[in-house]
């Protein structure tokens, strides 16, 4: 997604940022957070959530720190009027191109915050999210004539505003520099500054010969650490890394989502038995209800496949082209087994994860065999996903270093799509 600066009511706020969720409980923990996911993911500016739930970034290009996020604004300002955690929104921007937003259980979605160009597109993103869950509220064009929706007909009606119509931004919504330089340090946090050095001053000047002592001592634990980690430093993984040749996990699941968006998957008098997204293809299949005819499934669904007693018909499309993942390091075993149970118990999912299984050859007495990993280096883990309600938000808190997704099967359960994922995390040991 590429941000993009829209002007509403002469105010500039800035679209198309990338959220994430974060799991911090204090103010130091999320800001840690939010740092290593910018230099991750190469990024330079960030906008908290108001509930601290999640973090909108981006990167600079035609976006400075200081302009506004629109969708804290209208997240923000929903949360107070109408005390709703789950929302979409989708509206004109006024410059021919329309605004979505889409936030569940409180934290906005990964491509929840995006600008698009064609009524056609919103309407169907409209439709693919609202088809997987529940929503408190649900903001539409009048035009579209969607029951139970609120008129969203202007994106500028959503925020606050002063006694001649302009927007009111709180402070919380502005986007900031993620690491700051000197100038900007001093720009932004002056008084405080000029307070800090006045104290420092004092306290060098008062403890001088106790400063001077602790610092001798500081440096002397720091070159023994530095020999400790020299002493324990783990060896460079060896090439080739095999998840490199397998796509993001995120990269995989867009893949799958937008292919299961261009499908009608409601085509009438069907009802449907599974979704299905693996090796390169999607695959949705359908069973009859008693008045269930092939010809007009196959009206809406050319392609569809029907078994030979009639009793399934089935879709394949191939998916989009992803491009295989990158060559990052791994993390250690116990660290990431823990960050994926903690995330998964954070969105109430059922995760396992098990000892992947290997189909290498046993090699015989007097042989080597070929191309095999040194045992020490790193290992292969399988994990399985079920009861995945948002899978955007839930894939988004599981992915990390040498996280890899292979299927993602999906079943219509109590009118929402409800998904199991699997793949595999590969470790340090």
């Amino acid at each position: 997604m590429t941000a993009t600066v829209i002007r509403i009511k002469g105010v500039d706020f800035v679209a198309g940022l990338v959220w994430q969720p974060l799991a911090g409980s204090n103010t130091s923990e999320r800001q840690a957070e939010i740092k290593t996911l910018a230099k991750e993911m190469g990024f330079a500016l960030c906008v908290e959530h108001a509930n601290h739930s999640c973090v909108g970034l981006t990167a600079t290009g035609n976006v400075k720190s200081g302009i506004p996020s629109l969708a804290a604004a209208v997240a923000s300002t929903i949360e107070k009027t109408k005390s709703a955690r789950d929302f979409i929104v989708v509206s004109e921007t006024g410059d021919g191109q329309w605004y979505y937003l889409a936030q569940k259980d409180g934290i906005i979605l990964v491509d929840g915050d995006v600008v698009l160009d064609q009524e056609d597109h919103a309407r169907a993103k409209y439709y693919e999210d609202s088809s997987i869950g529940n929503w408190q509220e649900i903001y539409l064009p009048s035009h579209w004539g969607v029951a139970g929706s609120q008129e969203s007909d202007s994106i500028g009606d959503l925020l606050p505003a002063n006694g001649k119509g302009r927007p009111v931004v709180d402070k919380a919504w502005k986007t900031r520099s993620i690491t700051l330089n000197i100038s900007q340090a001093l720009r932004e946090n002056s008084k405080p500054i000029v307070v800090s050095v006045l104290a420092i001053a004092a306290a060098i000047y008062g403890y001088h010969y106790y400063e001077d002592w602790k610092h001798r001592q500081v440096m002397a634990e720091a070159a023994r650490m530095a020999q400790l980690a020299a002493d324990q430093k783990q060896a460079e993984l060896p090439r080739p890394r095999p998840w490199s040749q397998f796509p993001l996990a995120s990269n995989l699941l867009g893949a799958c989502l937008r292919a299961v968006g261009a499908v009608n998957l409601f085509p009438g008098n069907w009802d449907i038995k599974a979704i299905n997204c693996a090796n390169g293809l999607l695959t949705v299949s359908w069973k009859p209800r008693d008045k269930g005819w092939i010809d007009h499934l196959r009206s809406v669904v050319p392609n569809v496949i029907v078994s030979l007693d009639g009793s399934l018909a089935s879709s394949s499309t191939p998916l989009e082209a992803v491009a295989s993942g990158v060559e990052e390091d791994l993390r250690d075993k116990n660290e990431r087994v823990i960050a994926m149970h903690a995330a998964a118990q954070r969105y109430g999912v059922d995760l396992s994860v098990t000892p992947a299984a290997t189909n290498a050859p046993v090699a015989l007495p007097g042989q080597q065999t070929q191309d095999q990993q040194p045992p020490s280096l790193w290992t292969e883990l399988s994990w399985r996903a079920e009861g995945v309600a948002m899978p955007e938000v839930v894939l988004a808190a599981l992915e990390d270093n040498g996280f890899r997704m292979k299927t993602m099967q999906g079943n219509w359960i109590n009118g929402q799509i409800i998904w199991t994922m699997e793949g595999l995390q590969y470790v340090r040991k």
